[in-house]
């Protein structure tokens, strides 16, 4: 039977790049102070002074994205060129494919006053991925951070593909036309997330399959908006 379904990936923010400097809204964590909700003058001017606090901290994540994606997509291109053709004219890219078989990126911007790029490396000993840190840090210093990954990046992207149709095809075949569920690779936390109303058996299936350490699951039903 079929049924409303959603899968996304969540792609590393350095096969993003070409979109512009642009913050990820999904990773903004702007913390705001609380607001009374009686519309006094009191709560104008606190309103008016949490706007301007998020201002002024989305300012700063812009301004440092504007920075730092010119040298990330300078540097990444040396180690992984990938021809490609835009609107008739053939020019480099970024290979995120073979990017991701060694690393994947995310901006940090918990803390907007000191924000960070940082890098989840399988393959720290790999030509490309110790040039690209060398660059990096010589030319952003402690802007750029390289850590140890858990899971090779693109084997979890890809994991996330085979997790999917394993939910359509064995476990929620018989669901209502309205049922739905969410499949998506979550590069930061380096997991799977998987949203939708699951029983402890379809729960125990899917972690003996691929793995509790790899799946993060929130056995709620997920209703999307169609």
């Amino acid at each position: 039977m079929n049924f409303k379904k959603m899968l996304w990936v969540s792609i590393c923010m350095l096969m993003l790049t070409a979109c512009g400097v642009k913050p990820n809204e999904n990773e903004v964590n702007l913390s705001l102070p609380q607001v009374k909700v009686n519309q006094d003058a009191s709560t104008v001017t606190d309103q008016a002074d949490a706007d301007s606090v998020a201002k002024a901290e989305w300012d700063k994540i812009v301004d440092f994205q504007r920075e730092v994606i010119p040298v990330l997509e300078e540097v990444l291109i040396k180690q992984f060129p990938m021809k490609v053709n835009k609107t008739g004219t053939p020019t480099i890219d970024i290979d995120g494919d073979a990017l991701l078989e060694q690393a994947t990126s995310y901006f940090d911007n918990d803390d907007v006053n000191n924000l960070k790029i940082v890098f989840l490396v399988d393959k720290e000993d790999a030509t490309e991925m110790m040039a690209i840190r060398k660059e990096l840090e010589e030319k952003l210093g402690d802007k750029v951070v390289f850590k140890k990954a858990k899971h090779n990046p693109k084997v979890l992207r890809d994991m996330a593909k085979e997790v999917d149709e394993y939910l359509h095809a064995k476990i929620l075949s018989k669901y209502e036309t309205q049922s739905a569920y969410s499949v998506g690779y979550n590069s930061r936390e380096e997991v799977i997330d998987i949203r939708g109303k699951l029983t402890d058996e379809h729960i125990a299936e899917l972690t003996q399959k691929f793995g509790a350490d790899r799946l993060k699951i929130d056995p709620k039903e997920f209703h999307t908006t169609h």
